[in-house]
């Protein structure tokens, strides 16, 4: 008896897309002539039963860069398993288990790493680097599981065994989800690639046909869409799910093998995916304190970014990680940290944010230059614009051979692990000439003053008087049009006064 076997091919553009966890390109895969409409026959027929010499081919399945097949070895024991390269030369064929007997496996599916198949009622694991079983096994709903899919979202595979009900179920064999199947069913994919999906394809006999119909696998019922995907009168088989590349864009696809005069493989187009989706993003990135402390400093920077692509970034993630000297030249340091900036970020939409990043203490590296990169996209490495902004360490405090920590995450501005304690820092650098900065730490929001005077008390210059958020700041003096000398500069804010000195050397 000749079995008319089918494969689900979830088609896309591989630069545009992301593909699901089980599933591999094949790039043997070339459509025979212009794919123009769901339904549309694109491939084949390919004769499968001519290099295997089985006319009882079954179960079907793409994986490890090879296309896959069971067969029943022509009604002789061992039953067969048949790998085939992308152009189609048969490669390898290996025996099934001893107790793989009769028709032997079935349908067959795919979860990234193995192949499955049954004959009995558990599910056998199949390595694709050799065509073996592995011996580890899990139950399954039926005698035999016939017809297999499997699910990269859920981790759970799909079953039904002729005329059984379609079932859900996961590694342990507890049924997830059963609904009623009024169909004579061989084979079932999951194509997980379609917008409208996911959809499971199932492969049903009707009659001396074959017909391939769309499934609901979250309402539970057949959605009335199908595919007469008879070639000559023969019986149904497996199926699965293959991407390739269309090269023009994104499309699904379905893949069936038959037995009628011969086994033979055909692919149908099954969903048109539109266009590629547009992913595009511009954005800024500035860091605001150009002194940071080496030890309980906070490094604050600005972020924001538009979406000009025309498709909605459900998540907007941003990455900093810092180098160690400058942004042209430095050398990237191990360390990054990531934070949500927006979500539902439509076309022309635009975010924007004041951060500050803390660092605990980097003391022990002796740092000076010190640069922050940043990358903003769609998720984690998966980003659509980039940049970086450069700041120096100091060390205010004179500690030495502290112990690396670059802290644990980076905050909005009024999120909270703001400082805990209003602190003046030393100036940096000192001695100076002409230039310097002040580094001073705000526990509380207030009004604050920090001014510079002489050695005879005189007032010099007054830096800063006016209100200020909580946080790490700088001030700056520019003292070019003062003699060299002693200077002391003084920080005043509610109930906070303190005084320090530096040396101004011309």
């Amino acid at each position: 008896m000749r079995y008319f076997f089918m494969t689900v091919l979830s088609v896309l553009l591989i630069a545009s897309f992301a593909i699901a966890a089980d599933r591999e390109v094949a790039p043997g895969f070339e459509p025979s002539g212009e794919i123009l409409a769901e339904g549309d026959v694109i491939l084949g027929p390919i004769d499968i039963e001519a290099p295997t010499g089985d006319n009882q081919i079954l179960g079907c399945e793409f994986a490890d860069g090879h296309y896959w097949f069971t067969g029943a070895g022509a009604t002789a024991d061992p039953n067969k398993v048949y790998k085939f390269d992308t152009n189609w030369n048969l490669v390898q064929t290996t025996d099934q288990p001893s107790y793989s007997t009769g028709w032997g496996w079935r349908d067959m599916c795919y979860d990234g790493q193995y192949l499955y198949a049954s004959v009995t009622s558990t599910v056998d694991e199949i390595d694709p680097a050799t065509g073996l079983a592995t011996g580890n096994t899990f139950p399954g709903p039926q005698t035999p599981n016939r017809a297999l899919a499997y699910d990269p979202a859920t981790d759970h595979f799909w079953t039904a065994n002729f005329s059984s009900n379609i079932y859900e179920f996961d590694r342990s064999g507890t049924v997830i989800n059963s609904y009623t199947n009024s169909q004579s069913t061989y084979g079932m994919a999951l194509d997980d690639e379609c917008p409208t999906g996911p959809w499971l394809w199932v492969h049903n006999q009707n009659g001396g046909g074959m017909l391939l119909e769309q499934f609901d696998p979250a309402a539970g019922t057949y959605t009335g869409t199908s595919y007469d995907v008879t070639v000559e009168a023969g019986i149904a088989g497996g199926a699965a799910p293959i991407v390739y590349d269309a090269g023009a864009g994104p499309k699904h696809t379905i893949l069936v093998v038959g037995q009628a005069n011969y086994d033979l493989a055909l692919g149908m187009e099954l969903c048109d995916a539109g266009p590629p989706p547009d992913w595009n993003m511009s954005c800024s990135f500035s860091i605001i304190t150009p002194y940071v402390p080496s030890v309980n400093g906070d490094i604050e920077f600005m972020v924001s970014g538009t979406n000009i692509g025309a498709n909605t970034i459900a998540t907007v993630i941003g990455e900093i990680y810092p180098t160690i000297g400058d942004c042209a030249s430095g050398t990237e340091f191990d360390f990054n940290l990531t934070k949500v900036l927006a979500t539902n970020l439509a076309n022309g939409q635009s975010f924007s944010g004041y951060y500050f990043y803390h660092v605990v203490d980097v003391s022990g590296l002796g740092l000076t230059n010190v640069a922050i990169n940043f990358d903003v996209g769609k998720g984690v490495d998966d980003y659509l614009c980039e940049g970086c902004d450069e700041f120096l360490f100091y060390n205010p405090w004179g500690r030495t051979g502290g112990e690396v920590n670059w802290g644990t995450e980076w905050r909005e501005i009024g999120e909270g692990n703001l400082p805990t304690a209003t602190a003046l820092g030393q100036n940096y650098p000192n001695p100076f000439n002409a230039n310097t900065s002040i580094p001073f730490e705000l526990a509380d929001n207030g009004n604050v003053s920090v001014k510079v005077y002489n050695v005879s008390g005189q007032l010099v210059e007054t830096l800063i008087d006016g209100y200020m958020e909580a946080g790490s700041h700088v001030a700056s003096w520019d003292a070019s049009t003062v003699s060299s000398g002693v200077y002391f500069y003084t920080l005043e804010t509610g109930d906070y006064s303190t005084t320090k000195k530096m040396n101004l050397l011309k």
